[in-house]
């Protein structure tokens, strides 16, 4: 079944998940009411050490991204959307060599999926996560892996990561709730 959806977003990733949704079927919309909102978080991606950055930089580069996806989850509840989905990096999971607020926002957009889930989920709303390898994400901060992706890389956005993210935006999906699904062609496997 196709859905309408809206996918937030300024990145190759962001844009890959577009043509990845639409060759599979589902309407891209930027206005009007919308089944579903995909919100795609882009890493500052600076790649500097924690005590290089200035107080502002720290805080905006982290709580930045928290605010556009409150912005872009309200908006899609007014809009009648069922489905959010916060694509971001695994390196909220596992910690980042350098770009610590990077880190810090992916973990804390996955918290924020956890408390909409609950607060929503009465009213039949589902918000997921979908963790991608930071490097499909834009990000040039380093997480630790113990191993290389077992699939051999970390996956395209149009064939890869769109059909699960499509499948978090379907019906198909309508008992997952406060999950994150992780991406990475085997990296992690919490």
């Amino acid at each position: 079944m196709s859905a309408r959806i809206a996918v937030n977003g300024d990145s190759a990733l962001a844009d890959g998940l577009r043509d990845g949704l639409s060759r599979l079927g589902h309407e891209l919309v930027s206005s009007g009411s919308l089944d579903a909102m995909v919100v795609v978080h882009r890493p500052a991606g600076e790649g500097r050490a924690i005590e290089e950055y200035s107080d502002a930089e720290f805080d905006a580069a982290w709580e930045q991204p928290l605010r556009a996806t409150v912005a872009a989850f309200l908006d899609a509840r007014t809009r009648g959307a069922r489905r959010l989905v916060v694509v971001t990096t695994t390196a909220g999971m596992t910690g980042a060599e350098i770009g610590a607020p990077d880190a810090m926002a992916a973990d804390a957009l996955r918290a924020l999926v956890k408390s909409t889930a609950r607060q929503w989920g009465t009213e039949g709303i589902t918000v997921n996560t979908v963790a991608v390898d930071p490097g499909l994400a834009g990000a040039t901060n380093s997480a630790v892996s113990l191993a290389p992706p077992a699939l051999g890389g970390p996956g395209d956005p149009r064939w890869d990561i769109a059909p699960l993210v499509a499948a978090c935006c379907s019906d198909d999906f309508h008992h997952l709730t406060g999950a994150t699904l992780t991406a990475d062609g085997g990296s992690w496997m919490p």
